[in-house]
């Protein structure tokens, strides 16, 4: 109890104003029940809004791999119910004016067979659980949109916007774009997402080494690390096209980076310079699979600065160190990206900019199923019903100090957001 009661304290000194989550032990909690998805958010949470500020919140990758398609599934209802994996997070993406996330696998439907790793499928549900988290815009270019095929990355897309939700990256067809605008309290988003192609097989172009049908070519937008002059021209054209419709603010979602890496790599740093000077405002980054720092980036055109968020990690998957001896892909952001218009030159202007530590808890319910949760790693307080288990306790203080002193050793600092309490 010392030790917790002294880490609260440093805490306290340190991040002045917040409010976290206590992962001490009690003996009064208990592991939380299979499938549990009981919603109290809004009796519990409750936040001022700004009435002047946009807030848009993104999170990393939603990646469902076979363990968690087995512990999701109900025999007796024959369905999927991922819910409860976001309750502890829910009240944090509620609270955004428009939320992101990375859907990292496809929605091919049950007539192909539900896969995790290395052919990802997975079932319709997962919309369902982001939608009921507060999710609005997908982004769904990515390495694996292609592993089920033409007729997968189609049925994804038709199946996405069915949900509800904006969809960038992917299209179903030829006659919509692959790009979201999207006007929020009076500021028009303009949101682009790409993915990085994998050598040529022949003459023909591949995405994680998958040949890309004729047919696809034009549904999904790529780049290719050796063609960056072309793919630039084609981003800029890009961009202007969403000026045109009124984008204000640009945001580019990028697939890119090495795997588990934690610092980016030199061609993360090379594009996100030349989206700045092509008018990118916020670049959002992923694929490695673990958190990656922030930083401003001047442009040489503008002098403006664009904010680059080079991976928010995993929010969502069965990556753990257990399995493959790494314990970075358990944690995730969630970042709040706030906007305010001035009223006299009606530019929008980036104000501020913070983040929620993130955790994956697993706990065993059987031999063959797992629970699983998305914990908010900000709040620590004495009346936590949050239940976490003895051994996760470490864990779950070494995510959190881990990602803490990720973004403090680099240049740019983000704000540790404060708990919705």
């Amino acid at each position: 109890m010392k030790k917790a009661l002294s880490l609260i304290f440093v805490f306290m000194f340190i991040f002045s104003g917040c409010k976290y989550i206590n992962l001490s032990k009690d003996k009064n909690n208990e592991t939380p029940k299979k499938n549990q998805s009981k919603d109290n958010s809004k009796e519990k949470y409750s936040i001022k809004k700004d009435p002047n500020k946009i807030r848009v919140t993104a999170v990393g990758d939603i990646i469902l791999h076979e363990t968690q398609l087995i512990s999701h599934y109900d025999a007796s209802t024959k369905s999927y119910d991922f819910k409860d994996n976001f309750e502890y997070v829910k009240p944090y993406i509620e609270e955004a004016d428009l939320a992101i996330a990375n859907l990292e696998t496809t929605l091919a439907g049950s007539k192909e067979k539900y896969s995790g790793f290395p052919v990802f499928n997975s079932p319709d549900e997962i919309l369902d659980a982001l939608r009921f988290s507060g999710f609005d815009v997908l982004s769904a270019a990515n390495n694996h949109i292609m592993d089920k095929g033409t007729q997968g990355l189609i049925r994804t897309a038709e199946v996405v916007k069915s949900k509800g939700f904006d969809l960038m990256g992917i299209r179903e067809n030829t006659k919509v774009p692959t790009y979201v605008i999207k006007e929020v309290k009076g500021i028009k988003f303009g949101f682009s997402n790409y993915v990085f192609e994998t050598d040529k097989k022949g003459s023909s172009r591949t995405l994680n080494s998958i040949k890309i049908s004729n047919n696809a070519l034009e549904l999904f937008d790529r780049f290719n690390y050796s063609e960056l002059e072309a793919n630039y021209k084609e981003m800029e054209k890009r961009i202007n096209e969403m000026k045109s419709k009124g984008a204000e603010v640009i945001v580019f979602s990028m697939h890119w980076g090495n795997e588990y890496e934690r610092k980016p790599n030199e061609y993360q740093k090379k594009i996100s310079k030349k989206l700045a000077d092509l008018g990118v405002d916020v670049i959002i980054g992923g694929h490695p699979h673990v958190i990656q720092p922030m930083e401003y980036i001047s442009s040489n055109v503008s002098k403006k600065n664009t904010l680059v968020l080079y991976s928010l990690g995993n929010f969502l998957s069965n990556q753990r160190r257990e399995i493959i001896n790494n314990k970075y892909p358990e944690d995730g952001i969630i970042v709040n990206i706030d906007f305010v218009k001035d009223k006299d030159s009606n530019k929008v202007q980036l104000d501020n900019v913070s983040y929620v530590p993130t955790w994956v808890y697993r706990k065993p319910i059987d031999n063959t199923k797992f629970t699983y949760k998305i914990i908010p790693l900000n709040e620590v307080k004495e009346d936590n019903n949050i239940p976490i288990d003895e051994e996760n306790i470490k864990k779950a203080e070494d995510s959190y100090k881990e990602t803490i002193n990720l973004f403090e050793s680099y240049n740019a600092k983000p704000v540790l957001a404060p708990s919705l309490k």
